[in-house]
């Protein structure tokens, strides 16, 4: 005859459960988040009171890890306990099965799981995000940082361009720091490099001295995640630098800023399931897919612009642009050759009794005409100014004459035109006399018909359906190789794959990770009753391994998920059904006892 168990013994087992779960867990997580905070403390790049909050807000993301182990543990002692009593023995001889014994570990295991889960969702992903903050909010700390130990602070921007800052003293004047600013500081023998995404320098500055100001604002994005965002002003004393193909400038003063995010929410970890089902239905709302967006558009943008201008020379004789102030600027080419690495060259026009030459004729403002005739000249690729949705072109005039009715007149110093890359944009020239140079640039052109703006309304999924572009019939306009279109379109493919899958494998590492904590409970539980007469370390280790080694698949069949696709879920989950076939096992041999 089976009896039931009393309420009042599976309250006293939950409760020594809870009691050794919480004690074990409260000294893994403070001893993992001790071991986190240490390194960016020693670093300089946390204060004494930062490194406690980052603790107190790592312990939680750390019970990801600690849980499962933790009661694992908590079931193994209190039931080798009951069982080392003979108190499990008189249940068996009272007739209470093994099922009614072990329903206190699944209550806790099924707790556990659901409280897990809610953390890794929702918790965990919000406190990573305040550990992040932590590290960089204070702007000031991590240039100090950086100076003290002579090395330069990076800063990427969601262009995946990267600025690297030097300096060799840092000082903090007296006073308060000017409103709005929330911090001033002064750093000398400054030396900033600004590089592609391919590491290739574009720009170069050196300064005797630089004034520091930090602003701090807050910003949400698609997803709903909210960051902080401290943005960065220098104002740059006696500078020296260089512009890549543009040459060297000497200016008094030079100012710049850039934002400095507190972290980059690029990667799923940081978002909850709904969140990352935002993304999943619109890639384009995170940063790093939408500049991916924002290339391609540039790319089709510039296939199309250069296509037109072919299309109007070969037909016409002339293509018409305008520049930065809307003034005409006529080309006069026979077409527009294959692409070369600068750009697309046009094609001389050929007179009986004359050498090749292409001709630029401008509308100055005094309404005169500015004719330009050259050798040879490049168009440059097209320059996609997302922010206002607009295509500009230059073109590098080679060998050019140049006649006309203006004289030279007070304007731009070739060093302040190229300074104007780092302070900011400039109209086109106008105050090239009359004469011949070896090289002239007509920058900030602007074709008569921009296809950028329609493009950039397009979803990813819209624009990854467009169908592909490549050579004309003329075969001139698009370059013979559609490289930089399709360089773009593999790049926002590749990526936008790689982001759902990412999201896919997250997903799944969350859910996985709370199915594989009440497995691990259950197996402590019957492990403790099986082998009642071992020693309590023994047995956990019976159910600790086999616990580590479904945690070691979950992390694996995530990163192969991650890489490969869903065929790396057989190994996430796989994990989980041998343990658990594993417990099954040892019940059935605990139940024929």
């Amino acid at each position: 005859m089976q009896l039931r168990i009393s309420g009042t013994y599976w309250r006293f087992i939950l409760l020594e459960l809870i009691k050794l779960m919480g004690l074990t867990a409260t000294i893994i997580v403070v001893v993992g988040a001790f071991a986190l905070a240490l390194k960016p403390f020693a670093d300089g790049r946390l204060g004494a009171l930062d490194a406690l909050r980052f603790m107190m807000y790592a312990t939680v993301p750390m019970l990801q890890y600690a849980m499962p182990f933790a009661a694992g543990f908590a079931a193994t002692l209190a039931y080798h306990r009951l069982a080392q009593d003979n108190e499990l023995t008189a249940c068996f001889a009272g007739g209470i099965s093994h099922k009614m014994i072990l329903v206190p570990a699944a209550i806790l295991g099924l707790a556990c799981s659901s409280v897990l889960f809610l953390l890794t969702d929702q918790a965990i992903p919000q406190l990573l995000l305040r550990t992040q903050e932590l590290v960089t909010r204070d702007a000031s700390r991590l240039i100090s940082a950086a100076v003290e130990k002579r090395e330069a602070l990076t800063v990427t921007d969601s262009r995946g361009t990267r600025r690297a800052i030097f300096a060799e003293q840092f000082t903090r004047p007296d006073g308060p720091p000017p409103a709005p600013a929330y911090d001033f500081f002064i750093l000398t023998g400054v030396l900033a490099v600004e590089l592609d995404p391919q590491g290739k320098v574009l720009k170069e500055v050196a300064a005797r001295r630089a004034d520091v100001w930090l602003y701090r604002r807050t910003e949400e994005s698609d997803t709903g995640v909210v960051r902080g965002i401290t943005t960065v002003a220098m104002r740059l004393s006696d500078t020296v630098g260089s512009v890549t193909g543009r040459g060297v400038f000497e200016l008094a003063n030079v100012t710049q800023s850039f934002p400095l995010p507190d972290a980059m929410i690029e990667d799923p970890k940081y978002l909850s399931w709904s969140q990352m089902e935002v993304v999943r239905a619109k890639p384009e709302t995170m940063p790093n897919l939408d500049r991916r967006r924002r290339e391609m558009a540039g790319a089709l943008a510039e296939r199309r612009i250069v296509t037109s201008l072919d299309t109007d020379l070969r037909d016409d004789g002339q293509a018409t642009l305008r520049d930065g102030a809307g003034r005409t600027v006529i080309i006069r080419s026979a077409g527009v050759q294959p692409a070369v690495e600068d750009g697309y060259p046009l094609a001389a026009i050929t007179r009986p009794g004359t050498e090749p030459v292409i001709e630029i004729s401008s509308t100055l403002s005094d309404g005169s005409i500015r004719l330009q005739r050259a050798k040879a000249a490049v168009i440059s690729r097209a320059k996609a100014v997302t922010d206002a949705g607009v295509s500009t072109l230059d073109i590098k005039l080679l060998e050019v004459t140049t006649t006309g009715p203006r004289a030279a007149a007070d304007g731009a110093t070739a060093a302040e035109a190229i300074a104007s890359d780092i302070v900011g944009p400039v109209q086109p020239e106008e105050t090239q006399a009359a004469g011949e140079l070896s090289e002239y640039v007509l920058s900030g052109l602007v074709p008569a018909s921009d296809p950028l703006p329609e493009l950039l309304k397009l979803s990813i999924s819209e624009m990854l359906a467009l169908p592909a572009e490549g050579a004309t019939a003329g075969g001139a306009a698009a370059g013979g190789s559609p490289g930089p279109l399709n360089r773009a379109r593999w790049n926002l493919s590749h990526e936008t794959a790689e982001m759902l899958r990412e999201i896919t494998s997250k997903q799944h590492e969350r859910l996985a990770a709370s199915l594989a904590c009440v497995v691990t409970i259950i197996a402590g539980a019957i492990m403790a009753m099986r082998l009642r007469d071992s020693l309590p370390l023994p047995v956990y280790l019976w159910s600790f391994i086999p616990a580590l080694a479904a945690l070691f698949t979950i992390a694996g069949g995530q990163s192969v998920t991650y890489r490969q696709g869903n065929a790396g879920l057989l190994l996430l989950y796989g994990g989980i059904a041998v343990l658990t076939v594993w417990t099954l096992i040892q019940y059935r041999k605990l139940a024929m006892r």
